[in-house]
């Protein structure tokens, strides 16, 4: 079964992330400890205890070849680049093959930019000549576990079923090769994980990671079998073989231990509520499982009304999931969890308040508990202004100042409103802002109160963190009908 990604695309965060001192990702990089599809924010939970060995995995997977700031700094140089740059990389790496940092440049502009300029036959190549290489050459590679390092067969523009193929057989001769290396076994499985099931499966055993088997044991049960390159599914298995696999991984997991299951209730809860925001078809059988899974490994609930809310039928019922999600919120209380004197444990402690504050804030305002939420939001955005949450300032400072401005707008105090959106604007990214974007709830409402000269201000600070390909026209179109007195369809921007 194939489905077309609708407008309405279902934001749920990689919960799970930040746990693991990673501000951004997706749960299918809970094996390989690297892909990084860019899914709304990512925000922590508190998961059981134990789990808690699983971040002593995660940071030695972290820890490898290249640290996650610095592959976030390369990740974002090579999505900049022109073809000239890459002509000049190119020849870098003719020289210097052992150049991680150049090839990692390369690769991310091969997979985000090089389609348009180059064409798929010559990015194809292009691809498949450095992604061989690594496997070859440094399977252990944090780049060689991440998303454009990918091979897939099936599923979105850059597809390459022969190219996918040489590389399995080159991970498959790695894993056997190499296999007292947990590294190469995890970017082994996750290259394996949707195509090649049942190998990924004994690798990741091998591996002996909790964390990847759970989302690996929930894509099968999902029986998603095909991903844009961006990691939106597009495609789901609807063979005997799909339904049998299904199958196997319910019973697997229902004999795992809970760490398995934990990282399935997230994995589950972030690609199942996905595929019923593109079809828009509710499955309530697997909510029903959702939740008795969640319930039972002391999973993520607040994430789980929130999808729940997503989906009410009305007003009146988004409200009470609101209030679920926001009263499960404060009685975790994730936003107060005590910092470590390990100076990564901290930055994880940070990382926590932050998110949970913008977790609390959102889910007050939703709730109507308008007290709350302004008190949430300026908590947050004092925690923004701290320079040790320099790191977090981009996404706290935004998602704070877009709430503080909707309150002033629901008291009818436009010109407040008008300057928290403006300061909404007035930030360098983080987190998903520069993939999908700013939020454009607020800004919406103040067009509807005929604000467009704000509205054009906020958006062209917007260019600052959102301004690659088809990012910049977005902003031109929708700029283009505001000055023609016209509300632009924000679509998802709503959303996230």
């Amino acid at each position: 079964m194939s489905f077309k990604k609708n407008t309405v695309i279902f934001f749920c965060c990689a919960s799970s992330v930040l746990y693991f001192a990673n501000v951004k990702g997706s749960m299918l990089d809970l094996f390989s400890g690297s892909k990084s599809h860019e899914l709304h924010k990512a925000k922590p939970v508190d998961p059981p205890k134990q789990t808690e060995t699983l971040v002593s995995e995660e940071e030695q997977i972290k820890s490898n070849t290249t640290s996650v700031q610095s592959y976030t700094t390369l990740r974002k140089a090579g999505r900049n680049l022109s073809m000239k740059d890459v002509e000049v990389l190119e020849n870098t790496l003719k020289q210097n093959p052992e150049d991680l940092a150049t090839r990692t440049k390369v690769l991310c502009y091969y997979f985000y930019n090089a389609l348009p300029e180059y064409g798929r036959t010559a990015t194809i190549e292009a691809r498949r000549r450095h992604i061989y290489w690594l496997i070859e050459h440094h399977p252990e590679a944090e780049i060689a576990g991440q998303s454009e390092a990918t091979l897939d067969p099936i599923g979105h523009a850059l597809a390459d079923k022969e190219g996918y193929q040489q590389a399995k057989n080159l991970w498959l001769k790695q894993a056997e090769k190499k296999g007292d290396d947990k590294f190469v076994l995890l970017h082994a499985a996750k290259f394996l994980q949707l195509h090649d099931k049942n190998q990924a499966e004994q690798i990741l055993k091998k591996a002996g990671s909790p964390m990847g088997l759970g989302s690996f044991y929930a894509l099968g049960i999902l029986r998603i079998n095909g991903l844009t390159h961006t990691g939106i599914p597009v495609s789901r298995g609807e063979s005997d073989k799909d339904y049998a696999f299904a199958k196997k991984a319910r019973e697997a997991l229902e004999q795992a231990d809970t760490s398995v299951q934990w990282s399935a209730g997230i994995t589950l809860l972030q690609y199942g509520g996905m595929i019923m925001g593109i079809t828009r078809n509710i499955d309530y059988e697997f909510l029903d499982y959702l939740y008795r899974l969640l319930k039972k490994v002391g999973g993520p609930l607040d994430r789980y009304y929130d999808l729940r809310k997503m989906f009410a039928s009305s007003e009146e019922e988004k409200r009470e999931w609101a209030i679920k999600r926001l009263t499960d919120l404060e009685q975790h209380q994730y936003h107060l969890r005590k910092e470590a004197s390990n100076a990564k444990e901290e930055q994880l402690s940070r990382g926590w308040m932050i998110a949970g504050l913008e977790d609390l804030t959102e889910a007050a305002f939703e709730a109507g508990d308008y007290t709350k939420a302004e008190d949430y939001a300026t908590k947050l955005l004092q925690a923004a202004d701290d320079p040790a949450n320099e790191r977090y300032h981009g996404t706290a400072t935004h998602r704070g100042s877009l709430v503080m401005g909707q309150i002033a707008l629901q008291h009818g105090d436009i010109e407040k409103a008008k300057d928290f959106l403006i300061k909404a604007g007035q930030i360098s990214g983080g987190g998903s802002l520069s993939s999908f974007g700013p939020n454009m709830l607020l800004a919406k409402g103040l067009l509807e109160k005929g604000e467009k000269e704000t509205v054009i201000e906020y958006l062209n600070l917007c260019r600052n963190f959102w301004n690659l390909g088809n990012q910049r026209g977005t902003i031109d179109r929708w700029i283009t009908v505001i000055k023609k007195g016209g509300i632009p369809n924000f679509g998802g921007n709503l959303s996230y």
